[in-house]
């Protein structure tokens, strides 16, 4: 699988992968535009949808409707040493 990831302006940063483009940007507070969610954010997010795709495999493999169901992954940020916190 390749990625190319290129720079289209100011701080955004996207990646094409299978024919997709992935967006990425900074905040307003970051010198970016606030066009796209940050690279990490996006990381972040990327480990909850890979839950998520669990949880509506197991659903759909028993005949079970994932309708309703949510996850939420909640982080905590420490700004001070600039990494998730426990």
């Amino acid at each position: 699988m390749a990625i190319r990831v290129f720079f289209p302006g100011n701080k955004k940063v996207y990646a094409e992968q299978n024919g997709f483009i992935i967006q990425t940007d900074q905040p307003v507070s970051g010198g970016g535009d606030g066009t796209a969610p940050a690279p990490y954010e996006l990381f972040l997010a990327s480990i909850a949808t890979c839950g998520g795709i669990y949880v509506k495999g197991f659903c759909d493999s028993r005949g079970i409707s994932a309708d309703g169901i949510e996850l939420f992954q909640n982080i905590k940020y420490d700004p001070v040493q600039q990494k998730v916190s426990q």
